[in-house]
């Protein structure tokens, strides 16, 4: 059965939704009323291994983008992203994202565009927890801009980020600090500006005592600033 499901919507209407059903990674259109438009297709490229946990936004044109994990894809696995035309087909070839340490897959990975259509990808390194979070930037056609930014290299492990846009090129993060299986976490926010460059000192959210702060979602708003929600639980 279809599950893991992300949803964007596209520029002139509509939306678009990615799912893992069986061991790949399938997207299906559809207009504003709901309606199918065209067939469903599959988003992974290679049918070896395992490929799940999709993100999705859109371009200005229309077209979208595609992050997901491959487990197990020869020769290597990792974290992939695909770009797409405003028809839904594939434009270029799938782009390996990042230096997975150890060959793994990586995990949750999460994909944002920006104004000028080029995007940003973020995932949690490593083949296993625990794993460094990183981020990367990408022009519109799918070519690495720079190199991986690790977001803090100095916390024993950093999972789940999340990433939001702003119409000048800047960008927040959010991700769950210091997870160490059975211990304590928290929840960290980092501004950046156009060029990647982190604005100012980390955030991050007051620990309450409590045993897990974690799975933080950002949503920006039109006046410019941003929301944060978080999963908060003992």
């Amino acid at each position: 059965n279809p599950q893991n499901f992300a949803i964007s919507d596209l520029t002139g209407g509509g939306f678009v939704v990615t799912y893992q059903s069986g061991s790949y990674v399938y997207g299906q259109r559809l207009d504003a009323s709901g309606i199918k438009v065209g067939g469903e297709f599959m988003v992974n490229t290679a049918t070896t291994g395992h490929h799940r946990q999709s993100s999705i936004d859109n371009f200005g044109d229309g077209g979208f983008v595609v992050a997901w994990v491959s487990d197990g894809q020869a020769p290597l696995s990792g974290c992939f992203v695909q770009v797409f035309n405003a028809d839904g087909s594939k434009n270029g070839a799938p782009v390996r994202v990042g230096d997975i340490a150890g060959g793994g897959p990586g995990y949750d990975p999460v994909v944002r565009v920006f104004k000028d259509n080029s995007f940003i990808v973020s995932w949690s390194d490593g083949p296993s927890t625990p794993g460094q979070v990183k981020f990367q930037r990408y022009t519109s056609a799918g070519v690495a801009l720079g190199v991986p930014v690790t977001v803090d290299p100095g916390q024993v492990s950093t999972i789940q980020p999340d990433v939001v846009t702003f119409a000048d090129g800047s960008f927040v993060m959010a991700w769950r600090s210091n997870y160490i299986p059975g211990a304590w976490t928290e929840v960290t926010v980092q501004s950046y500006d156009a060029n990647g460059n982190a604005v100012g000192s980390q955030t991050d959210i007051p620990f309450d005592g409590t045993t897990y702060q974690g799975r933080p979602s950002l949503l920006a708003l039109s006046n410019g600033s941003y929301a944060l929600s978080y999963l908060n639980e003992s």
